[in-house]
This record gives C-alpha cells, sequence and structure tokens, in this order.
C-alpha cells in the first residue's frame, strides 16, 4: 500500500486501523474505520485551529457528548485533560464486548513530535499509564489531550479492570 499523497510506501503493522507514512507523515485510514471508529459526532464548524499531525483544519465534534476538535484528515481528536478522563472511565465501564489481545506498544511513536495545538509547544509524548497499550500526546500548559485515530477505542476494549 502506498501513500496517497506522496505515493511512498506505507508502514502496515498487524492489527492497525491506520498507517503512517515516514517520508511526508500522511496518514492512511484502513477500509472501514473511516470516521467512525472512536464513535466521534463531527460538525460542519472549522475551528482556526490546525491539526498537529497533518496541518489540516480542525472541526468541532463531540465525544460522548462532551465538547472535542478532531480532524477530518487524519481523523485524531482533541480533548481537554478532564474529558478525556469522563470518556475514558465512561467507555470502560460501560463497554461488554470482547476484548482483544494486548499488542505491545509501537515505541517508535514515542520519538515523534506533536506540535500543541494550544500554545505550540511540543506535546509530551508517552505512553497512556491505563490500559491498552496506547502512545498519547499531552500539554501539562495547556491540559489537553491528543489521541490519534482509533487510540480512544483501543483503551476502550482493552482487557484490565473496568
Amino acid at each position: 500500500m502506498n501513500c496517497s499523497k506522496c505515493g511512498s510506501p506505507l508502514d502496515l503493522r498487524p492489527f492497525a486501523d491506520r498507517s503512517r507514512c515516514a517520508y511526508c507523515g500522511g496518514v492512511e485510514i484502513h477500509a472501514g474505520h473511516e470516521r467512525g471508529l472512536d464513535r466521534l459526532v463531527w460538525s460542519d464548524e472549522s475551528l482556526e485551529t490546525a491539526c498537529p499531525r497533518c496541518d489540516h483544519p480542525l472541526v468541532r465534534a463531540t465525544v460522548d457528548g462532551n465538547t472535542a476538535a478532531a480532524c477530518t484528515e487524519c481523523h485524531g481528536v482533541l480533548l481537554s485533560n478532564h474529558v478525556f478522563g469522563a470518556v475514558v472511565q465512561q467507555r470502560r465501564a460501560g463497554f461488554q464486548g470482547a476484548e482483544p489481545p494486548p499488542r505491545p506498544v509501537d515505541r517508535e511513536q514515542l520519538h515523534q513530535t506533536v506540535p500543541c495545538p494550544g500554545c505550540d509547544k511540543s506535546m509530551e509524548t508517552h505512553i497512556y499509564a491505563g490500559p491498552g497499550c496506547q502512545v498519547i500526546d499531552s500539554c501539562a500548559a495547556c491540559h489537553l489531550v491528543w489521541i490519534d485515530s482509533g487510540e480512544l477505542t483501543a483503551i476502550e476494549r482493552a482487557p484490565g479492570r473496568r
């Protein structure tokens, strides 16, 4: 599979819902995961903030009735720390499906730099301390969390205490 933006080969990892181009940083969402993977409700209201991953304008969205910003290109989501914690807690408590086997953390993600949409400083890139083996980005100064497409769902479905 090649990047639709630059034509470079994409890194296809098993069980991934998306692939990132190592050359241009473009994101390809795999078939079946478009726009609905994290159950966002999208609006047409464009925000003046750019996506920290792909530089497209973010749009207003909601996650379980909570205000968020999301990218229509790479499908990442920007949440406040408080909303992120509340959504994770609510979704994990309510999840009743089969828990997929845990997969290892993609350590390459820990070396990526994500500018904070709030202050333009680099966000902290770290392994989420809860279940799911996901790498998330957060800004302590702005109290914001950036999660890539599919990470919220992976945290929700991860095995462990509910």
